[in-house]
């Protein structure tokens, strides 16, 4: 999510925080490219190429109900753009692959 501009990769389970990565900055008018993963121990962010600083210690999302893309746990921050291309893996994706699909 975006606050209000920020990116963050940020995850909740059983309604406590389990990592919030600030990846960067965004700005209005300007278009980025972002990337975040989801994995045990490993939740980060890229922005435009330039990775995050992993959380190393927060755990992965089971059993989702809830996704939220553009804004955060509260909808109370809300992205002001739109979505060019969206994609959810299954699996984690390598640091590598993320740094170049954000380039």
């Amino acid at each position: 999510y975006t606050s209000p501009t920020d990116f963050h990769s940020f995850t909740v389970s059983g309604g406590s925080t389990q990592a919030d990565v600030i990846v960067g900055t965004v700005a209005a008018g300007v278009t980025s490219k972002l990337a975040a993963v989801f994995a045990a121990n490993n939740v980060n962010g890229f922005n435009n190429g330039t990775v995050g600083i992993a959380d190393t210690v927060g755990s992965a999302a089971t059993g989702l109900t809830i996704i939220r893309v553009g804004m955060n746990d509260a909808s109370t921050s809300q992205a002001n753009g739109f979505f060019k291309i969206f994609s959810i893996w299954g699996l984690a994706l390598l640091d590598v692959t993320l740094d170049t699909l954000t380039t």
